[in-house]
């Protein structure tokens, strides 16, 4: 019994982590969606695949007075970034940066409509517990069904993570298998001026636009280490994405998590049945998400003036400089 009991607490902290608002698609399918709207080459397409992810900076760095505050208008008070945006590469960042949002973008798909990575969460959950006990884990199935007693969204949330990270390693499998190259890239070719965009548009005073300059240096650390992870063959980059999710939990909760060796190997489990129910339909729909943001982007005419990558200087604020 304790030792389910330890399975639950690691399974509830993880969840704390990451079921916060912002989390839909994982980093590197929103590369994929955003390079699949422009396909042209060089570094404007990076700023672009960039601004894709940017709007989790603070999905991912915890420990940061306002963290809900710039998360929440990251993800749905998004086009003061294009409106900022006063160079080429800024303007290519930014709608990199809008494409992601939930109100109609990408994220909104992927929660909203038609709520793929919920549908395919309780999937996930039937099958484990229901459809095909025998082939799982008495750790997995204990897990489970004590969070499924708790409160069934516990379970829910838990498995979305699942799914969210599986489809990126589906995408390295099938669709793309240097993204974790080009997540790598876009974290470390990005224009230097971004941070301080992002600050300015979501900066209410100095200390708040310090707290984004930070952030975003915290948040490319991250993301380039999860595009190494990419790299790596793919049993290599499952246990990878387990352990990357027990290593930041107890710093985002700033709780010690118990047991890490059994929440990997839980992880890692989860994590390689979702690719399987996924497998089917991820990607029919990410086609209609890039379709879909695609074309709303191109009805509001919101990359019209977008020309040439113009240099690379950043501008300091007066907020210090960026790593």
């Amino acid at each position: 019994m304790k030792r389910i009991i330890l399975l639950v607490l690691a399974g509830l902290l993880v969840l704390g982590f990451m079921s916060e608002p912002g989390f839909a698609w994982a980093p590197a399918t929103h590369i994929y969606i955003t390079r699949k709207l422009d396909r042209r080459f060089g570094l404007i397409n990076f700023q672009k695949m960039y601004g894709g992810i940017a709007p989790d900076i603070f999905s991912y760095v915890y420990r940061v007075p306002g963290r809900k505050y710039f998360e929440d208008a990251m993800h749905n008070d998004f086009m003061g970034v294009l409106t900022a945006a006063d160079q080429n590469n800024l303007k290519a960042f930014a709608l990199g940066f809008i494409g992601h949002n939930e109100v109609w973008g990408a994220d909104y798909i992927a929660l909203h409509e038609p709520d793929y990575i919920g549908k395919k969460a309780d999937q996930l959950i039937t099958k484990i517990l229901e459809q095909n006990p025998d082939q799982f884990s008495k750790e997995l199935k204990s897990a489970l069904n004590a969070l499924t007693a708790l409160d069934y969204e516990h379970a829910h949330d838990l498995c979305c993570i699942a799914i969210e990270y599986s489809v990126d390693l589906l995408i390295k499998r099938k669709e793309d298998p240097q993204v974790g190259a080009r997540l790598i890239l876009a974290t470390t070719l990005r224009d230097p001026n971004i941070p301080f965009l992002l600050a300015r548009v979501y900066g209410r005073d100095q200390e708040e636009s310090k707290t984004v300059i930070n952030g975003e240096t915290e948040f490319r650390k991250t993301m380039s280490a999860y595009g190494n992870d990419l790299m790596q063959d793919e049993k290599t980059a499952i246990k990878a994405v387990a352990v990357l999710i027990a290593d930041i939990a107890p710093e985002a909760l700033c709780i010690n998590l118990p047991d890490k060796d059994k929440l990997v190997t839980f992880g890692i489990e989860l994590i390689g049945e979702a690719m399987n129910v996924c497998q089917p339909d991820y990607s029919q729909l990410l086609s209609t998400t890039i379709e879909t943001v695609k074309k709303k982007i191109n009805a509001d005419n919101f990359g019209a003036d977008e020309d040439t990558p113009d240099t690379m200087e950043p501008d300091t604020m007066g907020l210090g400089t960026v790593e």
